[in-house]
């Protein structure tokens, strides 16, 4: 099963990153595809707790990040919705807060005795 939880983390980057890239225009598109790559990664951990509170901690950090930056004009987004920022980027920070979450977990299992 760990393999799977890291083949689906990878999986999963790899999907957004795509769908952000390459269909930030339409946003059923986006949408429908971020938020069933983020169930599917937060299933692949059975909805443990620790990986729902890591999601929501830095989905909401991150997206109050981006809303500073954006805000005081070091960047912007191409379709933004509020504060300058497109609402699914609290996904992907939520879905980097796991991943980060799982693979810092099997460094440390590896390297850090």
């Amino acid at each position: 099963m760990k393999g799977k939880r890291t083949l689906t983390a990878t999986a999963v980057a790899l999907t957004q990153i795509s769908l952000v890239t390459w269909w930030f225009e339409n946003t059923v598109v986006v949408y429908t595809g971020i938020i069933l790559s983020s169930l599917l990664l937060l299933g692949v951990f059975k909805f443990h707790k620790p990986y729902v509170l890591m999601f929501l901690v830095t989905g909401v950090s991150g997206f109050i990040a981006e809303a500073i930056v954006v805000t005081r004009g070091a960047w912007e987004y191409a379709t933004p919705e509020w504060l300058g920022l497109p609402l699914w980027l609290f996904l992907i920070w939520g879905s980097t807060g796991v991943m980060f979450t799982h693979f810092g977990a099997k460094a440390f299992e590896k390297y850090g005795k």
